[in-house]
């Protein structure tokens, strides 16, 4: 029988956010060439075959959020094969096959793995340091526990009387990538040094969103020439993670400009497979591949719901910074597992939900 069980999360809730972007365009705006460089660096693309992935995955993401909107409960995952663009999407419901089929993915039919995902979740404070994330793989629907020990993982499991997990060893546990203040990070105050995500508007106010575990420290923000940004507005950490810094000097023009990357038009979220690009103060851009989404992460014992991981790797200091695919926002960088020199990977805070 179809599990139909679903996780509902709840968050602080402070204003409706408009990200600050140019009107849409007609066309994809051309990739930058810092976003070409990274992914011929990160995923072996030349321009041509980086250009007509992005375009595939962009058409993909409209499949695939409509095909969430129609199916409701009954949507369960989707992922997205990064060679051809073509779009699987999971669904509890053997009626919604066709639906699915016609608006031109493929449709896997299978039991709700999110009833799973929720065990742990309601068990997330027994879980200890060791135990990195959890979350549903994607492709193959099963549960993953990673940790850097296996008996600590498999422990976690039993006291949250899951089944059907799968337990995978990491070399390193996810932890925020914050850095202390120091020369050359884009946004920070007196005690440490993030990156600045995107630009937003709430009626006639101005903010910025950055990660929550940096805005979690209070104080008043600067830019990387020491100029007044603003205050905490709102911090949303542990839980999610992500937070708002009022602009409150006329010194800064809040805009839909990123370092490195296209402008944001829009905020469509892209599916599992498909690639993604961030930029932060410490690595700059770097790109990869969406591994999996609704990962909870770890943080010493701070449990963090609902995060995006990523093959793209981040350093301290890249806290906070922009994940784009083309010129759509994915989301704001979280944490990190290895470096950008050994081959890491990232979790990134979504960007609709904040």
């Amino acid at each position: 029988m179809p599990l139909t069980c679903r996780r509902v999360l709840t968050v602080a809730r402070i204003a409706a956010f408009a990200l600050i972007a140019p009107a849409p365009a007609a066309s994809a705006a051309p990739l930058t060439p810092a976003v070409l460089g990274a992914m011929q660096r990160d995923l072996g693309l030349d321009a041509t075959a980086a250009t007509a992935r992005v375009e595939r995955q962009n058409a993909a993401a409209v499949i695939d959020l409509g095909l969430r909107e129609r199916l409701g409960a009954a949507f369960v995952g989707s992922w997205l094969d990064p060679a051809t663009g073509s779009l699987t999407v999971r669904t509890t419901d053997p009626a919604a096959v066709a639906t699915v089929r016609a608006a031109g993915a493929t449709a896997v039919v299978q039991g709700d793995p999110n009833a799973t995902l929720a065990k742990l979740d309601r068990a997330a404070t027994r879980a200890t340091p060791s135990v990195s994330s959890w979350y549903v793989d994607a492709p193959t629907g099963v549960v993953v526990v990673e940790g850097t020990r296996a008996a600590d993982a498999e422990a976690f499991v039993r006291a949250a009387g899951a089944d059907y997990v799968q337990v995978r060893l990491v070399a390193a546990v996810t932890s925020p990538v914050a850095a202390p203040l120091v020369g050359g990070v884009s946004i920070g105050n007196e005690r440490i040094g993030c990156s600045l995500g995107f630009s937003a508007r709430s009626g006639t106010r101005s903010y910025v969103f950055t990660a929550g575990h940096c805005t979690d420290f209070g104080g008043t923000w600067r830019g990387a020439n020491r100029v007044v940004i603003g205050t905490v507005a709102s911090n949303n950490f542990p839980t999610t993670d992500f937070g708002t810094l009022n602009v409150d000097t006329t010194a800064w023009t809040p805009t839909g400009q990123i370092n490195g990357l296209p402008s944001v038009t829009g905020s469509t979220e892209v599916p599992v497979g498909a690639s993604v690009c961030r930029s932060g103060a410490t690595t700059g851009v770097r790109c990869g591949q969406v591994i999996s989404r609704n990962v909870t992460v770890n943080y010493s014992g701070k449990i963090i719901y609902g995060l995006v991981r990523s093959s793209a790797c981040a350093q301290s200091g890249d806290s906070g910074g922009s994940v784009t695919s083309g010129n759509q926002a994915q989301g704001i960088t979280s944490g990190a597992s290895g470096t950008c020199a050994t081959g890491g990977t990232m979790v990134y805070q979504p960007i609709n939900p904040a």
